[in-house]
């Protein structure tokens, strides 16, 4: 929901179509009319889950996007964020644009195939992945950076889809399936995992969402709670999604006993030290 949300008032803002990737899972446990099943596999939320490929990639030219994946290292790897420059689509998917004309495209529209590739340029990022494109005056000579109808692709990335396994459990039969999906590694950069927060300040705010990973102890969800509070600058920064009872026994039950113990260990003689030399400062400047 928070990736929707962001794309769409991503395509709003930029007045540009908002395109639909769904992913393509494939597995031989599954028959491929069991279109049910299938829905589920698209709705399992944590790209954790499925080899860092979501099941539905929201697009739009100009949209700003995070990679989720390593795709091109070290320039491209997960958490890299960029800008969608072009998306190449397949070809039924470009005759369906070409015969609707600019005038005619709808606020969103899913695609019939995934696209070939996405241009995606990296931010921060100068070096020349991809050939230049030549204009038919300098043919012979080669690129000329003085030309402005010669084009040069500083940052440009080709992000093609990826296929990665990985493993679906049927809620009804309680049976893990192995699965194969195909997927841009793409979501927006404003939607992000926890992971991409690590020693970041979100400003102006961030909207969290409280799941918990079902197999993590206490420790790690007091970490995991530790981090989302203290990304933004005040809580009144901070929007809350799930927030319940059971986040605030987490909240509660303080840091895990390990966390308190290494803290005392490593900082006691440090914070001793700074209140007598804080002490001494005050003496020596007859402050009261």
């Amino acid at each position: 929901m928070a990736c929707y949300t962001r794309a769409k008032a991503s395509a709003q803002l930029h007045q540009q179509t908002l395109f639909f990737c769904q992913a393509a899972d494939q597995s031989e446990q599954v028959d491929s009319l069991h279109r049910q099943l299938y829905k589920e596999m698209l709705a399992v939320a944590s790209v954790n889950q499925t080899g860092k490929l979501p099941g539905f990639v929201l697009l739009h030219i100009g949209m700003r996007v995070r990679i989720t994946t390593q795709v091109l290292p070290p320039w491209a790897v997960q958490d890299t964020t960029g800008r969608v420059m072009e998306i190449d689509a397949c070809p039924q998917d470009q005759h369906l644009l070409s015969n609707r004309g600019d005038a005619h495209l709808p606020a969103e529209l899913r695609l019939a195939q995934l696209p070939r590739g996405v241009y995606v340029k990296l931010d921060e990022c100068d070096r020349e992945f991809l050939p230049p494109l030549v204009c038919p005056e300098h043919q012979q000579a080669g690129f000329c950076k003085r030309c402005k109808a010669c084009r040069a692709f500083e940052g440009w990335v080709l992000i093609k889809p990826l296929k990665r396994p990985w493993t679906f459990t049927d809620k009804n039969s309680g049976v893990t399936l192995h699965v194969k999906r195909s997927q841009l590694p793409l979501m927006p950069a404003d939607a992000c995992s926890l992971y991409a927060l690590q020693g970041a300040t979100c400003d102006p705010g961030l909207i969290a969402h409280f799941t918990m990973p079902p197999r993590g102890d206490n420790d790690i969800k007091w970490l995991i709670v530790y981090v989302l509070l203290s990304r933004v600058r005040s809580l009144s920064n901070l929007r809350s999604v799930g927030l319940n009872t059971k986040i605030r026994a987490i909240i509660e039950g303080g840091p895990p006993t390990m966390i308190a113990e290494n803290f005392e260990k490593l900082f006691r003689k440090k914070i001793i030290a700074t209140h007598e030399a804080a002490a001494a400062a005050k003496a020596a400047l007859a402050w009261d």
